[in-house]
């Protein structure tokens, strides 16, 4: 599932750059102004496979399969919502920053580029996990509130990408619920 994802996800980098001449740049809210760059945070936007994997690991097995539906739906709808509402990111100059920091960035920057920025799938992914486990993993839930803020402070997302992240994430995982829970009850009448 990680990897068909990740080739969709570049895909639809690839396909957005060839379908368009000129992408809009987001303008960005007060707030996206008064976060810095912050580029140590690189290390923990980096961890999201590994959240991925750990909670998709310690889900239950009827949480998992809810996780895959709703996974599926969020891709659905984001990768043709990139397709369809391009934008980009303005991109900052990293030649004030050296050694392991700048070559994260820059490689970041380089496999991430500035498209597909809304709804932020980091979000939406960080929070299906944190749904999947339950609220109640603290550790879980501040180590996806974490990759969040990430997503603001290395300036990939801006804040309207997060709550586009997080109104996909409730949303895909709602409807993934009953989705299965009507799967369950007609396979268990049957």
């Amino acid at each position: 599932m990680v990897v068909i994802a990740t080739c969709c996800y570049a895909g639809t980098q690839h396909l957005i750059i060839h379908l368009y001449d000129d992408i809009p740049v987001q303008k960005p809210w007060a707030i996206d102004t008064m976060i810095p760059l912050t580029p140590h945070f690189v290390f923990i936007y980096g961890t999201l496979p590994i959240i991925i994997f750990v909670g998709a690991f310690k889900a239950k097995p009827t949480n998992f399969k809810t996780l895959i539906l709703a996974a599926v739906i969020a891709q659905v709808i984001a990768y043709p919502t990139f397709i369809i509402f391009p934008s980009q990111m303005e991109r900052f100059d990293l030649n004030e920053f050296n050694g392991i920091l700048k070559e994260c960035m820059r490689l970041t920057y380089e496999w991430d580029m500035p498209l597909n920025t809304w709804p932020s799938l980091h979000v939406t992914y960080c929070i299906l996990m944190v749904q999947c486990i339950g609220r109640k993993n603290i550790l879980m839930y501040l180590w996806a509130i974490a990759v969040i803020l990430s997503t603001l402070f290395i300036k990939q997302h801006m804040f309207f990408d997060v709550i586009t992240g997080l109104l996909l994430s409730y949303f895909s995982w709602f409807l993934a619920n009953k989705l299965y829970t009507r799967h369950t009850l007609s396979k268990n009448t049957q």
